[in-house]
Order: structure tokens, then C-alpha cells, then sequence
């Protein structure tokens, strides 16, 4: 989740619509490059950094959480919800956007995290276009419903402790972006994921391993495109 949240905070994405409107893999350049062998560079060459071993038990960031509020580490990256695991925290712990990549960089970016993004609709459900509707209704009208209880009153008054973060909420909310691969990164062989598995194993050689996945991952976003377009051909 950190490397994801990085990727986006410093102004990566990894997709663009193209003329068609359909969508491209536009990640792989020189910017790319540079913040890969930075991270890399930072997290295993630096003794400041921890990696969570994958074969400890740590669900939910539990194992992950009982160090930061052990006061064993000074900075800790998870989702929001994260939070409920501090209530009881003895040290005061404020809430940060992810950083900018550098100081030319005009706004904080953030992402909303991809294990919310899915809605389930049995198949007995025919009428396709109802059920879009209120999905689509739903959403909409979660951002005067849920999103207020979540930030205003459980975030707000039940877990930040400073007005600071307060308004730190305020700037992650105010540059979210939704990116396509990563709203779809289980459709698209995990992309999302490539800089933190890269990294988390040690593997510095980002170029080459793009290049060996390029031409498959095209072929599953274009996959993936295509039965959007099934989907949309099947209503009219």
C-alpha cells in the first residue's frame, strides 16, 4: 500500500485516455525511472526504513501498527482506516499527506484505496441499466452520507488528536485521483503493485522487467477495454 500511495503522491499515472477514449499505459519514462531508483535507493540502503517481512503475521497491519504506537518508529503509511489501531495510542500522532516528490511539485496527490472500489450484481439481475443507475446513484449520494461520517465526524472528532490534521484530511481529500489501471489493477496483473514488489524483493532492475511485461500488459488493458465495450454494445 505504501509504494502505491508513493507512486501516486508523486505524480505518476499510469494511465491516460488516448484519442479514442479508450486508455494507454503511460507510466514507463524518465521521471518513472529517476523515483523508482530513488525509492529503492531509500528503502534498502537505509537503515531508517522497514520492510514488513510477508511471512510474518501482520493482517490488517496489525503487526505493523504495534510498532508505531510502541513508539518504535516515527512515521507509519496506511489507509485512513488504519486509525481505529490508534485510538488508545499514548504518544499524540498527527496525520500527514504523502509527501511531494519534490519542492516543484504544486499539490499533495493521493489515491482512494482499490479494496473499495467493487460492487457485486447477482446474475439474476437482468436489467442491467437499473442496476447501473443505482450503483452510480449510490456513489453519488455516499459522498453527503459516508464521507462526512467517516471524515467529520469519526476522523475529525473521535481519532486526530491536533487541528493540524484536521486540515492535513482536508489536502489528502482535496487531490484524490482515480486511476484507472488502479482501479482495475486485479484485471491488469497487479501494475499497481510493481514498484512495492520490486522493491520489497530487492530487484533494481526496473527497466528491463517493464520491458518483459510490456507487451502483455497492453494486451490486458485492451482486454479489459474490450469487455467494457461488450458490456456498453449489450445495452443498446
Amino acid at each position: 500500500h505504501s509504494m502505491r500511495a508513493i507512486v501516486t503522491s508523486f505524480e505518476i499515472p499510469f494511465t491516460q485516455r488516448n484519442d479514442e477514449g479508450g486508455f494507454d499505459f503511460v507510466f514507463y519514462n524518465e521521471h518513472t525511472v529517476d523515483v523508482f531508483n530513488k525509492l529503492y535507493d531509500f528503502v534498502n540502503n537505509n537503515d531508517s526504513s522497514f520492510i514488513l517481512d510477508p511471512n510474518l503475521d501482520h493482517a490488517g497491519g496489525q503487526w505493523l501498527s504495534k510498532i508505531f504506537v510502541e513508539d518504535r518508529a516515527l512515521f507509519m503509511t496506511y489507509t485512513l482506516d488504519m486509525t481505529d489501531m490508534l485510538r488508545d495510542m499514548k504518544s499524540d500522532f498527527g496525520i500527514l499527506p504523502m509527501p511531494k516528490y519534490n519542492e516543484t511539485q504544486k499539490n499533495y496527490m493521493s489515491h482512494s484505496y482499490d479494496g473499495a472500489s467493487i460492487f457485486a450484481v447477482p446474475v439474476s439481475a437482468s436489467d442491467y441499466e437499473f442496476s447501473g443507475a443505482m450503483l452510480d446513484a449510490m456513489s453519488a449520494e455516499s459522498k453527503y452520507t459516508v464521507i462526512p461520517a467517516f471524515y467529520d465526524l469519526k476522523l475529525m472528532t473521535k481519532v486526530t488528536r491536533d487541528d493540524d490534521s484536521a486540515e492535513m484530511l482536508d489536502i489528502i481529500r482535496q487531490d484524490m485521483t482515480y486511476d484507472f489501471a488502479y482501479v482495475h489493477t486485479m484485471s491488469v496483473d497487479y501494475v499497481f503493485s510493481m514498484f512495492g514488489d520490486m522493491i520489497g524483493t530487492q530487484n533494481d532492475t526496473f527497466a528491463s522487467t517493464y520491458e518483459k511485461k510490456a507487451k502483455s500488459l497492453d494486451k490486458l488493458l485492451e482486454t479489459l477495454l474490450k469487455n467494457y465495450a461488450k458490456v456498453a454494445e449489450s445495452q443498446q
